[in-house]
Parts: C-alpha cells; sequence; structure tokens
C-alpha cells in the first residue's frame, strides 16, 4: 500500500512539472498595466483550472471580448411655456370743467410814507421798520416813532439776525455819513436795569465790550444807540444827544 502511494504521488509530481515547464515556455511575465494573453497555446485545461496553479485567472482556450456600450447624447428641446398678454381695457377719460381753486397769498401793504424823514418802510420777520434819517434826541425820537403811526415805537432789537438787518438798513439808507442811530433801549430809572419802548424785558444784548460798554458810572449815558463803526454793535450815551433812530411797527 505504501508503495503504491509513493507511487501515485510520483506520477501527479511528475505532471505539475510538466505543466509549469509547458507555462514557462509559452507567457512571458512583463511588468505594468496590460491585458494577459487571451489564448494559452497547448495548455491543458484541467490544469489550468487546479488549485494549485501558480497563475490565478487564467482560462485556457477560451477567448474573451469585452463590449464597448457607446452613450448617445441627444439635444432635447424642451418647449417655451409663454404666458398669454392679458390686455387690460383702458378706462375712458371725462373731461370736465370744474374751476381750479387756488388758495390767493395774503401780502400786508408796506405803512405809507407820510414824513419826508422816513424814505420807505421795510419789511423783516414780523414787523416793518423805517430808517429816520432826520437827527433827534433819544426822547425825541420816541416820541415821534409812538405819533408817527398807531403801533409804532422806537426798535427793540431781539436777535443778533434782526440786528445784522438793522445794521445793513442803516448802512444802506444812510446818506449824511453820520454813524450812529437810536434803538429803544435805556437805563433811565434805574442803572443797568435796561428797559425798552416796546414794553417788553430786554432779552438780547448786542454791546461793544471792548470800550467797557455800557458805562453805567457816566452821568447821563443811560440811552443805547448802536454803531455802524464797531458793525452795528452797541453803546450807551447821553440821552440829550441827536441822532438817527428807527422806528418798528409789529404787524
Amino acid at each position: 500500500m505504501i508503495v503504491l502511494l509513493f507511487l501515485m504521488a510520483l506520477v501527479f509530481s511528475g505532471g505539475v512539472l510538466s505543466a509549469e515547464s509547458k507555462i514557462k515556455g509559452t507567457f512571458k511575465c512583463r511588468p505594468g498595466p496590460g491585458p494577459l494573453p487571451s489564448e494559452s497555446s497547448g495548455l491543458n485545461p484541467k490544469v489550468a483550472s487546479s488549485p494549485l496553479f501558480p497563475l490565478k485567472g487564467i482560462t485556457s482556450g477560451v477567448t474573451t471580448s469585452k463590449k464597448t456600450t457607446h452613450w448617445v447624447t441627444q439635444n432635447i428641446t424642451t418647449p417655451k411655456l409663454t404666458t398669454p398678454k392679458i390686455s387690460t381695457p383702458k378706462i375712458p377719460t371725462f373731461e370736465t370743467n370744474t374751476p381750479k381753486i387756488t388758495t390767493p397769498i395774503m401780502t400786508v401793504p408796506l405803512l405809507p410814507v407820510i414824513d419826508s424823514r422816513c424814505s420807505e418802510w421795510v419789511a423783516y420777520g414780523g414787523s416793518q421798520y423805517c430808517y429816520m434819517e432826520g437827527l433827534e434826541t433819544y426822547q425825541a425820537a420816541a416820541s415821534y416813532c409812538r405819533q408817527y403811526t398807531q403801533y409804532s415805537y422806537l426798535v427793540t432789537v431781539d436777535s443778533i439776525e434782526e440786528n445784522t438787518f438793522l445794521n445793513d438798513l442803516v448802512q444802506e439808507r444812510n446818506t449824511d455819513g453820520f454813524s450812529d442811530t437810536w434803538i429803544g433801549l435805556n437805563d433811565l430809572e434805574v442803572d443797568f436795569e435796561w428797559i425798552t419802548e416796546s414794553g417788553e424785558p430786554a432779552t438780547f444784548f448786542n454791546w461793544e465790550t471792548k470800550h467797557g460798554d455800557p458805562q453805567g458810572d457816566t452821568p447821563g449815558e443811560s440811552c443805547v444807540h448802536m454803531t455802524i463803526v464797531y458793525d452795528g454793535r452797541w453803546l450807551d450815551g447821553e440821552c440829550g444827544d441827536v441822532k438817527h433812530y428807527i422806528c418798528e411797527h409789529r404787524l
């Protein structure tokens, strides 16, 4: 029995070796990618399919072919959807003869000129002003403004804007080069308690402080005038001096 098994093993090993010699004589191994040969010359199909065969995946006498699938791209045109236009019927218009209503602009006429000393009344803000070219003392100027019209008085200056307007008015209307103009402000009753001719409390001042004004310690300097020499700033002076003056009429 032992002898029989030894002979069978010897025969089987000889067949394998002969198959290996056939494989080595038929195929050449090469590095890199590439397909294996499609056919084996004289290779025994049983040996090739044996689990002891060193090259796996090789089939003897079988030729394989790879079919290539071609994808065909077709341009499919999708129809464009259009929304039908809906026409809106035009609404007829009717002409009417309705008259256009306009709001009249209310204007206040300037006061009439009744004295040669006032060439023209000028409107600014809520008042009308007249630059009086006659020379008067403070009391005479204040009295004349009250008598000139029913609602006039020696001007009360309430703001720097109004002061600038009055200074420009004096420079425009002045014809004799006299620089000083009375305004309605005095402290005749109590020193440094300044009272306006319109009866309103004084809330705005534009003193020329470089000259130490107002100088309450100087006798008689209780009446105020503006001067174009100092851009319309104020000085207190003697009420008996004569100067130009400005009358104001509140609307």
